[in-house]
């Protein structure tokens, strides 16, 4: 009775173990996601100054 219980013990142990890395890796997973889009984001608005500069480039060019 004791060495079940002793192994029952260790199985809980181990999947308290599980369960604590799976919420490290979802907080972590959802910091990372949040990051990138962040990042995605910060992308698109230079990609966006970036064409504007570009045409205001041309047409000072154009117009010399």
């Amino acid at each position: 009775t004791s060495a079940v219980t002793g192994r029952q013990q260790g199985i809980n142990r181990l999947q308290d173990s599980i369960d604590a890395w799976t919420r490290r890796l979802d907080l972590r997973e959802a910091s990372l996601k949040a990051t990138y889009v962040a990042m995605e984001t910060a992308l698109s608005k230079i990609n966006s100054q970036s064409s504007w500069l570009s045409s205001q480039i041309a047409s000072l060019t154009s117009s010399s």
